[in-house]
């Protein structure tokens, strides 16, 4: 793994002991416990950042997908719902809440949110690849191919996208 983050977790200590109220701070001090797989102590931070200002659509982004490596979906929809509130252009985060409800199994509100990822951001071959699989699951292989297509087009290297393309051919 890149990075010095225990060392930076140091820093971002040093930083919110001159200043208490230090929202980058938290948040960044969270994503070095997110990369450290200490996931309590990442949505504890996130969840200082957010006291702190209500509106930092930051933590409730990293607060949810701390929530997701925990398997913790309901809870981070939730968090994932005030970011987009917040800011509603942020491809990533409908990205991540459709897998959140993807993993819950609620395919047809992960395919919204997936396809709402790629009308903000039409080259974002990732999204195209989720919304693939969950048309896969929804035994919908066409749709699923034509998604999984267009993930290649964008990004001719990615495995995942050929792999479930390769899946979807099996059922058709």
């Amino acid at each position: 793994m890149a990075g010095d983050f225990a060392g930076a977790i140091t820093e971002f200590d040093n930083a919110i002991q001159i200043d208490p109220n230090y929202i980058k701070a938290y948040n960044n001090r969270g994503m070095a416990k997110d990369a450290l797989k200490d996931e309590a102590g990442a949505i504890a931070d996130y969840t200082k950042a957010i006291e702190l200002n209500p509106q930092y659509q930051f933590g409730y982004y990293n607060r949810g997908n701390a929530e997701s490596n925990l398997r913790n979906y309901t809870s981070a929809i939730t968090d994932y719902d005030k970011a987009i509130e917040l800011n509603p252009q942020d491809a990533a985060a409908y990205l991540n809440r459709g897998n959140a409800k993807d993993r819950l199994k609620d395919y047809t509100a992960a395919i919204a949110d997936y396809s709402k990822a790629i009308e903000l951001q039409p080259r974002y071959a990732t999204a195209y690849t989720e919304r693939g699989s969950a048309m896969y699951c929804l035994g919908k292989f066409n749709e699923a191919i034509a998604d999984f297509n267009k993930a290649i087009e964008l990004d001719p290297q990615y495995q995942e996208a050929f792999n479930d393309r390769g899946a979807s051919k099996i059922w058709l």
